[in-house]
C-alpha cells in the first residue's frame, strides 16, 4: 500500500508544479510582455482563484462535471445517449482531475511572482534601452534572432528565483 500511495503522491506533486509553473509563468510573461485590449481586465482576472477556497472548488468541479452534472447531462441530451456505456467521458475522481483542480487553484501564486519579476525586468531594461539604444530599437532591421535569443535567456535566468520562490 505504501509504494502506491508514495508514487500517486508523488505523481500528483509533480503533475500540479509542472502545470502551475508553466500555467502561471506563460500568462504573466503574456500580460506582462504583450500590450493587448482587455490587458488590465484579464491581469484581475487571473488572480481570481485566490478568492475561492480550494475546498470550494473542488466540490464545484466534481459537481458540474459528474454523471449527474450539467455537463454530462448535456453530452447525453445532444448526443441522446441513454447509459454511461454509451459514450465516453474521462474519470473526474482521478490522480489527473487532482492535478488540474490544484493547478487551477495554486497557479495565481505562481502568477504573480513571475510578473513581479518581469515586471521588474521590463523596467530595468526599458530604462537602459531608452537610454543607450534608443536609434537602434526603433530600426526593426538591427532586431536579430540573436538579440532576441539572449533576451529570452536573460529573462528564463532571472525569472527563476521568483517562479521557484
Amino acid at each position: 500500500v505504501l509504494p502506491t500511495t508514495a508514487w500517486s503522491t508523488l505523481l500528483l506533486v509533480t503533475g500540479t508544479a509542472a502545470v502551475t509553473l508553466l500555467i502561471g509563468t506563460a500568462t504573466a510573461w503574456l500580460v506582462t510582455m504583450y500590450r493587448f485590449p482587455g490587458r488590465a481586465i484579464l491581469d484581475r482576472l487571473l488572480v481570481l482563484p485566490l478568492a475561492i477556497p480550494t475546498y470550494i472548488v473542488a466540490y464545484c468541479y466534481v459537481e458540474i462535471l459528474d454523471y449527474g452534472g450539467p455537463v454530462q447531462s448535456a453530452v447525453r441530451s445532444i448526443g441522446g445517449y441513454a447509459t454511461p456505456r454509451d459514450y465516453w467521458f474521462p474519470d473526474i475522481r482521478s490522480t489527473g482531475g487532482a492535478i488540474a483542480v490544484l493547478s487551477a487553484v495554486l497557479y495565481p501564486y505562481v502568477y504573480l511572482t513571475a510578473r513581479a519579476s518581469f515586471v521588474q525586468q521590463s523596467m530595468c531594461v526599458s530604462a537602459i534601452t531608452l537610454a543607450d539604444r534608443k536609434p537602434q530599437i526603433l530600426d526593426v532591421s538591427n532586431w536579430t534572432t540573436d538579440s532576441v535569443q539572449h533576451h529570452s535567456r536573460l529573462s528564463a535566468f532571472d525569472l527563476w528565483p521568483s517562479v521557484l520562490a
